[in-house]
């Protein structure tokens, strides 16, 4: 019957999610470590979070074992206990993860005391009833076993064992299969318990000690277990291979400095053998290694002689071999301190089954050794002794990743060298400029690599892939070849290169499988080249379709004639697509084909000549393929000014990784001093970010100079950090060079050096787009350069032009609007701004401009340049009127001026409109007269902007601009209905979402941040294709329109072409947009002369009333070529409620009751499904149409909206009563109940469905005045089935407001089946005279579900009554046969019926209940003493509960069939139904009887001896008298209990002190257990939540 808080009852069935397996060696059991249920996920992410802020960081020597704390390991907090303190170094248990930690004092802190109550959030569980046949688990076994963890299981829990809190858990899936396998046998369940009883009391653990020995002692060393999946700081102290690394711990490095100075110290002044004990191997002892300092060490083998033995130094993980006489035992203080150098493995890194070469193990410890780095512990793998991480560099490069990409993939393309040549035979011809090789050398191989696959491949099975490198099936001949993928969208296909063939094809999913390591080695067989000729002619005609033909006609030959192929390479590049590209000469014996081409093209002799042998002491250089009207993104590495500065290709990174790969490995590597540098020399050369690059000396006295040619740096170097390039190092001495020289086109030679400085500072590190305007000389491309849509050409110039002006003129205000644009305030120096415009536009990375790998390792998404400049700001003035435009009468109306503090409103070119001349227009969005927006009827303008646009939205998809937008910021914005974008500006922002205006149409929408991008200058230099318009003559400061006027002005206007005359203009201040006040003929009417009999002047009215607000709610919008028009935006400018319902008075209504509280509050449908179904079906619609929408930010009490209704996640009408938090308690106003619906699960109502009138309405008793009486509590139920699910008869006889929801009540008399309800009623009412006091009913609305069927008649109707808990029942001098539920000392304790039934029913009804009101909350009502429901954290169940108190967003309350309490979250306490208010508590305070507090207390032995005497035994118990209990406003009981036919509160006497026996006063006041202080253990609680 009992069980323990935060365990499982033993019996029963818990989802488990296994985090971590041990095979314990000792015994043969398995050890799990789960979680117990998905279900309690969010209670702990909650606790996690809360724990983030410590109470206080520790003190001194604060802390001493046992103490609950906080232990901050990798910048998070997690819950902890301390075991152990030597020094700094502290023993900590990690509560949620269930193991150890090592950690210092600074590392931890003092946790909130309510972080503590949550049970561990991992538990401690033995597999039962199996058991090991051998000591040692076997590989099959343990391979599956250490499998589990991240599995999740339903497990049987058979015992809770205490004090260890170890669960015996039974998951027979796991436990049949390895008996199955023959490794484990079956033991019976008592048998089994029985075991492990036994092992726990031998092993005699605590929980921190932990009974699954995770302080495993390795000979003696204790090496804690770290936490997988953080972040420590580590030392790489020695590296082997990949899989050999050790790491030590930086937080622990001074204690183990100290450590070892002790021991050098201890060893030095001792020569002696001491006692002389034998040493054997795995003995810890210590030895002096070869550096002369002594180590803490492991002997690897026996001394058994005076010759030299292997030892391991524990700290280092260094392997020696030290004489006999330089090893001593070790001192057992020496061996307190635990170890923290840890065996680590690089994650993801693999040799494929071909070793690691010296060469690459020489390169990892060039990158690793002796480095401070950071790593990430994924996981601990048992069989290979070591964690599994993941490191990263100080500039946070993951060095997983930058491991020569060789040591990754066998399958990476061939680096060629420049000269060298290879018989081979071309495999695929595309041009000649791309066409596919294969060396010859390896036929046979690539042959046998073929039939292997095609037999491994026929009957392998799908596998998801994992890697780019694959096998695909060839779809032409259903052969499998090794494969790369090169693009997916994760469609059903994918495009894939056959990577020893060259061919590319779009292969379905089903035919692309992972590739088996077994064909990796061989390298990629197929190269990519291009004929050298054709690569390097400038001849505009040489290669034409005759050159391909020619050229496929000379491949094809030589096969057929068995002459050979030989390639010889020129040069080496890249495609545009980042793969190598060789240059190259193709030749028979005899001719090579550039020979025949020139023989055949005499006109081309000259260009075709075959270029000298490139000397082998200079870097090959290369155009990479850019031509004039090229575009390319780029880095910029370096600036000297804007006239030269260096970038480097993007598509080129994947060559600078290989150079920089080599250079790495070459330069660990001893080095040659035969060759002498000389002047032009290249070399390698240490940059100042440390770390060598190639480079070329340019200077040698009188220092040294080097440039460094893949980032364009010149720079003086030390004799020491400079050493020639190896004569065999062929990738780099054959990559061409990175750095490529550029200049800004139209800038003047000479630049002010602040224009310089600016630039270098703006533009190092970062990304660029350039279009090459011209080439210059030495390979210098004159080009333009855009940051996204901002072209730094112009930035440039009218940089300097701005300080020439300051220069001529001296300080002058800021006029130009380019200017203005580019800054918030007046006094900001124009540099700044620019680069602050620079940095906004940009979505790039800030990069340290010294280093030249992390400049160019980032990847950023970039905005596609449009084909278009920036006009000159000498362009941008208005043209000369037409010629038919000078009439004195028409001018050109003046765009406002920008309001202050906002320079960003005016940046949209306003259309040019003139005054007095008719313009042909279309409506785009009608709010009312006064608020209407105009596009012209030519659209042509309207497509090409709608077009570049959408471009635009689709090139930044990945990109966010919000930062930097507020009001009037013009952007690019995603329509939710259509999902385009469209040009906009921002109104307002609203939490996570923008107000934004689309100025091409003139509505507006709330679009989420996420949603919002900058806008570029060519869009921004359109003028908007829609304006704003207010009919003229109508002063809304004099009068008003009526509400009629909103749908006739809409009809009118709309889908027609309409001529419009502008009078004046203002500004609009919602939008700070022009507004004109204008005239309109449609059809030849003047409409303003139409609208007339809609106003209303003031003269006329009693009382002015403002304009109604107007409210834009989009529809579709379409920007089709072929649109001739918009759809338009109609607009409510009525901003009423709904419509009331009409009665005639007197007459009888057919009605339905759709939701009854009592006869003061209940609301009537009308008996018209067809109507209501209608209604229903609108509503659905417009809430998926705008399922992505948010409209909460102009919603108020009073307002209609939609809102989505939890229970069935259908959309209804809705008004609001009001806000709490993040939710609107929302009134259904089709159907009467209340909710609270989540802000994002409403939004705004169309005028269609506001124009509906609501289908219920709210109704009162007619004859009851609440001010003269009271209803009886019987009414509640008795009305509540007199009317429910019944066709009713009702007369309205009068109408009030009712104010809580600000909607119409009506006085009705209803009649049911013949019979007038308000008669009947008349008896559960009492008049003021007949009783003493009134009482209050409070109106609560308890939801049901809402049903809209078109066949449903009548509705769920809910029911509502408030009372308090019933008291339980005593007979006095009876005894009750009950359980002790929740004891924590003899004068508090919970006793439980002994009625599981009754208990079970009223458990199972809670349940059902919160899980019906899952989305719903009702804390606003509540205060002490309020009933509720309320979620228990540890099982995730709801119960009843009693509200004690409310701490900030928490309610302390007393579940009240059980007797403990909780802090429960705001968000988890509902309210309570009817029917669970009348069950009476299933538990009931008790007090021991006969002992007096004021006259005496306990002992201390007291709570122990009470606890063990009541727990978990029937108990008869007789009831005395009643007292209410002050904390929790419950009664309590003075009881007399028996138990196993002994008196319990005869037993209890000896514990009593009476004062005469004891005067301390404050002893018995601080006796009483403090139940917080003990989270895990008392009090017991039976079955509670």
């Amino acid at each position: 019957m009992c069980s323990i808080p935060g365990l499982p009852t033993p019996g029963s069935e818990v989802p488990v999610v296994i985090t971590r397996v041990n095979l314990n060696s000792n015994c043969g059991l398995v050890e799990l470590w789960v979680k117990m249920d998905d279900g309690r996920k969010l209670v702990y992410e909650q606790m996690r979070e809360k724990i983030q802020i410590p109470k206080r960081r520790f003190h001194g020597s604060e802390g001493k074992p046992e103490d609950l704390c906080l232990v901050c390991i990798g910048d998070t907090w997690h819950r902890a206990r301390m075991v152990s303190i030597q020094g700094e170094t502290c023993n900590v248990f990690l509560i949620d993860q269930g193991h150890p930690h090592i950690t210092t004092r600074e590392a931890l802190a003092w946790g909130q005391r309510d972080c503590f109550l949550l049970p561990p959030e991992t538990e401690s569980c033995i597999l039962a009833n199996v058991l090991s046949l051998e000591n040692n688990w076997p590989e099959i076994p343990t391979k599956f076993l250490l499998s589990l963890p991240g599995k999740k299981f339903k497990g049987l829990v058979q015992h809770v064992l205490m004090p260890d809190r170890t669960i015996l858990l039974n998951i027979p899936i796991v436990s049949m299969h390895i008996c199955n396998l023959g490794f484990a046998k079956k033991m019976a369940v008592d048998e089994f318990k029985s075991l492990v009883q036994k092992y726990l009391e031998a092993e005699h653990p605590t929980q921190e000690q932990d009974v699954n020995c995770q302080l495993e002692k390795h000979d003696q060393y204790l090496y804690p277990e770290l936490l997988t999946n953080t972040f420590e700081l580590v030392n790489v102290t020695e590296v082997t291979n990949p899989c050999n690394i050790f790491c030590k711990l930086q937080v622990l490095s001074k204690a183990v400095k100290i450590l070892s100075e002790k021991i050098q110290k201890h060893y030095e002044e001792s020569s002696t053998l001491g006692e002389g004990q034998p040493l054997t191997c795995g003995a810890p002892c210590a030895a002096r290694g070869i550096n002369g300092r002594w180590h803490r060490s492991l002997l690897k083998e026996t001394i058994t002689s005076d010759g030299a033995v292997e030892v391991f130094h524990v700290d280092e993980g260094k392997i020696e071999f030290v004489p006999v006489g330089d090893i001593r035992p070790l001192h057992g203080k020496f061996l307190r301190m635990p170890v923290v150098t840890y065996p680590c493995s690089l994650e993801g890194v693999k040799d494929n089954c071909t070793g690691w070469t010296i060469g690459q193990n020489d390169y990892l410890k060039s990158l690793l050794l002796n480095k401070k780095l950071v790593a990430k512990f994924n996981h601990y793998n048992i069989p290979q002794n070591a964690y599994h991480v993941i490191l990263y560099a100080d500039d946070d490069a993951c060095i997983n990743d930058c491991f020569p990409s060789e040591v990754q993939n066998a399958c990476d393309d061939d680096m060629l060298t420049v000269g060298s040549s290879v018989n081979v035979k071309v495999s695929l011809i595309e041009s000649q400029q791309k066409f596919w090789c294969q060396p010859t050398e390896n036929c046979d191989s690539l042959k046998h690599l073929m039939q292997d696959l095609q037999n491994h491949y026929a009957s392998t099975h799908a596998h998801p892939l994992v890697e780019s490198i694959c096998v695909a099936r060839n779809q032409d001949n259903d052969m499998w070849y090794r494969a790369r993928i090169m693009a997916s969208d994760h469609s059903p296909v994918v495009d894939v290169r056959f990577i020893d063939y060259g061919q590319t094809q779009t292969v379905p999913l089903r035919d692309v499988y992972p590739i088996d390591p077994a064909f990796l080695p061989l390298s990629s067989q197929a190269f990519q080249c291009c004929l050298f000729n054709c690569k390097n002619s400038t001849h505009p005609t040489s290669i034409t379709r005759t050159d391909n033909a020619e050229f496929q006609q000379f491949v094809d030959v030589a096969p057929s004639s068995n002459i050979g192929l030989k390639c010889t390479v020129k040069a080496v590049t890249s495609d545009k697509e980042g793969l190598m590209l060789n240059v190259v000469d193709i030749k028979t014996p005899s001719d090579g084909v550039c020979k025949l081409q020139t023989q055949e093209f005499a006109q081309a002799q000259a260009l075709l000549q075959i270029l000298p042998q490139v000397p082998s002491d200079v870097y090959n250089c290369s155009t990479y393929n850019i031509e004039v009207d090229g575009k390319e993104n780029v880095w910029i590495t370096y600036s000297e000014s804007v006239n030269l500065f260096y970038c480097q290709l993007d598509r080129n990174l994947n060559l600078f990784y290989k150079v920089m790969g080599s250079v790495k490995q070459l330069i660990s590597q001893p080095q040659s001093t035969d060759c002498p540098l000389e002047l032009d020399s290249i070399c390698f050369a240490r940059f100042t970010d440390n770390q060598w690059h190639r480079g070329q000396v340019v200077e040698m006295s009188p220092k040294m100079k080097v440039h460094f040619v893949d980032s364009g740096h010149t720079l003086s170097v030390n004799e020491s950090d400079i050493c020639p390039i190896p004569t065999d190092a062929s990738v780099a001495r054959s990559v061409p060079v990175q750095a490529v020289p550029l200049g800004l086109f139209e800038v003047p030679t000479e630049v002010p050096q602040e224009v310089n400085k600016w630039f270098a500072d703006s533009a190092i590190g970062q990304m660029f787009t350039i279009s090459v305007v011209a080439k210059g000389e030495k390979g210098k491309l004159i080009v333009e350069l855009f940051a996204g849509a901002l072209n730094l050409n112009v930035k440039v110039r009218e940089m300097m032009s701005k300080i020439t002006q300051q220069e001529t003129t001296g300080p002058v205000q800021q006029t130009d609007q380019q200017l203005s644009n580019s800054s918030e305030h007046d006094d900001v120096p124009y540099e700044n701004c620019l680069t602050q415009e620079l940095t906004n536009v940009s979505v790039l990375t800030t990069m340290s401009s010294q280093s030249i790998t992390n400049a160019s390792a980032q990847e950023f998404e970039h905005e596609k340049t449009l084909d278009e400049r920036r006009t000159p700001t000498s362009d941008l003035m208005d043209k000369e009127m037409e010629d038919d435009q000078d009439d004195s009468e028409i001018s050109q109306l003046s765009l406002p001026s920008c309001p202050e503090g906002n320079a960003n409103v005016c940046i949209y070119k306003w259309p040019k409109i003139y005054q007095n001349r008719a313009e042909e227009v279309y409506t785009s969005c009608i709010a009312g007269p006064h608020h209407c927006w105009c596009q012209y009827t030519n659209t042509e303008d309207l497509n090409i902007v709608s077009r570049l646009a959408q471009e635009a939205g689709q090139t930044q998809q990945d990109k966010m601009f919000p930062e930097t937008l507020g009001p009037g910021s013009p952007c690019l914005a995603q329509f939710s209905s259509d999902q385009q974008w469209y040009r906009a500006q921002v109104i307002s922002r609203v939490d996570d979402a923008f107000r934004v205006l689309f100025i091409d149409y003139g509505n507006e929408s709330d679009v989420d941040v996420k949603n919002v991008r900058s806008l570029s200058q060519s869009l921004l230099e359109k003028a908007p294709q829609a304006f704003l318009c207010s009919l003229n003559g109508f002063d809304e400061s004099k009068g008003s329109w009526n509400d009629e006027v909103y749908d006739d002005f809409y009809n009118l206007l709309v889908d027609k072409p309409l001529k419009l005359t502008v009078f004046n203009m203002d500004n609009h201040s919602k939008a700070a947009v022009p507004q004109y006040a204008v005239e309109i003929e449609c059809e030849g009417a003047i409409v303003n002369a139409a609208m007339l009999k809609y106003w209303k002047p003031v003269a006329e009215e009693l009382i002015p009333i403002d304009p109604p607000e107007k409210e834009t709610f989009l529809q579709d919008i379409q920007t089709e070529s072929n649109m001739t028009q918009t759809n338009v935006c109609k607009v409510n400018g009525n901003a009423c409620m709904y419509r009331k319902p009409n009665f005639s008075k007197n007459k009888k209504e057919e009605v339905y009751a759709s939701c009854i509280v009592q006869p003061h509050y209940f609301w009537c449908q009308y008996d018209n499904r067809e109507e209501l179904s209608k209604v229903s079906e609108l509503a659905q619609e417009e809430g998926k149409m705008q399922q992505n929408k948010m409209f909460p930010e102009t919603l108020g009490p009073g307002s209609p909206c939609l809102a989505l209704f939890s229970s069935d996640q259908q959309w209804y009408r809705a008004q609001v009563i009001r806000r709490i938090d993040d939710a609107f308690c929302v009134l259904f106003i089709d159907y009467g109940n209340e909710s609270d619906v989540d802000i994002k699960n409403v939004r705004s109502l169309s005028q269609s469905l506001m124009e509906k009138s609501p289908q219920a309405f709210l109704c009162s008793l007619k004859g009851f005045d609440e001010s003269k009486g009271s209803w009886n509590d019987e009414v509640y139920d008795d009305f509540y089935n007199l009317l429910v699910d019944k066709p009713l008869k009702l007369t309205v006889f009068n109408m009030d407001d009712h104010s809580k929801a600000a909607v119409p009540q009506y006085a009705v008399e209803i009649e049911c089946e013949g019979n007038i309800v308000n008669a009947a009623m008349q008896k559960y009412w009492k008049t003021v005279a007949e009783g003493c006091v009134s009482i209050e009913h409070p109106e609560e609305i308890v939801r049901q579900d809402i049903q809209t069927e078109s066949s449903m008649t009548p509705l769920n109707v809910s029911n509502g009554n408030a009372c308090m808990y019933k008291k339980p029942h005593f007979s006095k001098n009876k005894k009750e046969e009950v359980y002790a539920s929740c004891i924590v000392h003899p004068h508090y304790f919970w006793c439980q019926y002994d009625n599981p039934e009754e208990l079970s029913k009223v458990s199972e009804l809670a349940q059902e209940e919160g899980k019906m009101q899952q989305d719903k909350m009702f804390p606003e009502t509540l205060g002490p003493g309020s009933p509720c429901l309320a979620l228990f954290s540890s099982d995730q169940q709801w119960y009843r509960a009693q509200v004690i108190r409310r701490i900030d967003d928490a309610f302390c309350v007393l579940f009240i069939d059980y007797g403990n309490e909780s802090d429960v979250d705001v968000k988890n306490v509902r309210s309570l139904s009817q029917s669970l208010m009348e069950e009476a508590p299933q538990a009931f305070l008790c007090s021991l009887k006969g002992f007096d507090e004021t006259k005496g207390s306990w002992n201390d032995e007291v709570y122990g001896d009470f606890d063990n005497l009541l727990v978990d035994k029937p108990l008869k118990l007789t009831v005395f008298n009643m007292d209410d209990h002050s904390a929790a406003a419950v009664p309590q009981y003075a009881v007399e209990i028996e138990c196993e036919g002994a008196v319990v509160n005869t037993l209890m006497a000896k514990y009593w002190k009476g004062l005469d026996t004891d005067h301390a006063l404050e002893e018995h006041l601080g006796s009483a257990l403090d139940q917080d202080e003990c989270p895990w253990g008392n009090p017991v609680v039976t079955e509670q939540p």
